[in-house]
């Protein structure tokens, strides 16, 4: 083979990501585990992102980047959007949250994932192909399609940017939700806050 000037390519080992079990995103309390997800949406050519991330017990989206690309940076705003809404500002390692995500390369990047363990946050991946192992995420992304993107027209990026973040405003503080006894998140949260004190 070394006449020949064949060679025989090796193949690198695959890093781990710590995988979730088969369990639901689901949290009894806020701020111990968080769902995010990303997904794509066309305004007449206008390419849309929307990176969310949301508290898995109040179901809140605390983290919202609507932007024209789809990179660990966007997302890495969108991550650091909702801590500092939920702690005031950016925790030093101290975050102590789960955070879960799907498999895109933008959540498994090295930057995505380096800024997620400097705030302290555990990062765990669901399986490949089981979306509902990360419901709470994926529900909001549907919920979000339906009553928002579709109903809508956008002419422009700045179009679909103004509707999402007024919707998300109307999610957080409006619209009731079947899993929180039909209260919106915000007020949910408040209730519990009150019952724990």
């Amino acid at each position: 083979m070394q006449i020949k000037h064949w060679q025989c390519h090796r193949r690198l080992k695959k890093r781990c990501l710590p995988r979730v079990e088969s369990s639901p995103s689901v949290a009894l309390v806020s701020n111990v585990r968080w769902a995010t997800d990303a997904t794509y949406l066309d305004a007449l050519g206008w390419a849309v992102y929307v990176n969310a991330v949301l508290d898995c017990a109040d179901r809140e989206c605390m983290g919202l980047n609507v932007s024209q690309r789809n990179d660990a940076r966007e997302a890495a705003w969108a991550l650091e959007d909702a801590l500092i809404r939920r702690f005031g500002a950016l925790p030093q390692g101290d975050a102590d949250v789960t955070l879960r995500t799907d498999n895109a390369l933008v959540y498994a990047s090295a930057l995505y994932r380096d800024l997620a363990k400097s705030y302290g946050l555990r990062q765990e991946f669901i399986l490949p192909h089981t979306p509902e192992q990360n419901g709470v995420a994926e529900s909001f992304m549907g919920t979000l399609k339906l009553e928002c993107v579709w109903q809508h027209r956008f002419e422009t990026y700045d179009e679909a940017k103004a509707a999402i973040t007024a919707w998300v405003k109307h999610y957080n503080e409006s619209r009731p939700h079947s899993r929180l006894g039909y209260l919106p998140p915000a007020e949910w949260r408040l209730r519990q806050a009150e019952l724990s004190a």
